[in-house]
């Protein structure tokens, strides 16, 4: 298959979906408490944006972390789902966007990453 696997695109897309969910979520808290609550939110979006390069790349290795890494952020979307109503829209969003990252991203490893790419 030329180009981007179909589980890889769609991990991808959904990893920056739930970033974005994320920062939507918790961007006017962050805001609020100045620059330590910027880069606490920065740091939390760290692992998404390096989880996209690693796959735009085409390394299994990442998608792995990945799974090992998405089921904490859906935990944490849960948790904001119960305990900021006003953003369930975020939240709501952007669990089922971590849940697709996950389900891509092992989907694709189990494949055997087959768009993979050797070193």
């Amino acid at each position: 298959m030329s180009g981007v696997a179909p589980a890889r695109a769609v991990a991808i897309a959904s990893l920056a979906v739930t970033g974005a969910c994320l920062a939507g979520w918790l961007a006017p808290v962050a805001g609020d408490g100045g620059w330590p609550g910027v880069g606490l939110l920065l740091l939390l979006l760290l692992p998404l944006g390096l989880g996209v390069i690693g796959l735009a790349r085409a390394q299994p290795r990442t998608a792995q972390r990945l799974s090992l890494l998405l089921p904490f952020y859906a935990a944490g979307f849960l948790v904001g789902a119960v305990g900021n109503p006003e953003a369930r829209g975020w939240v709501t969003a952007g669990a089922f966007a971590v849940a697709l990252a996950f389900g891509a991203a092992v989907s694709w490893v189990r494949r055997g990453a087959p768009d993979a790419r050797p070193r």
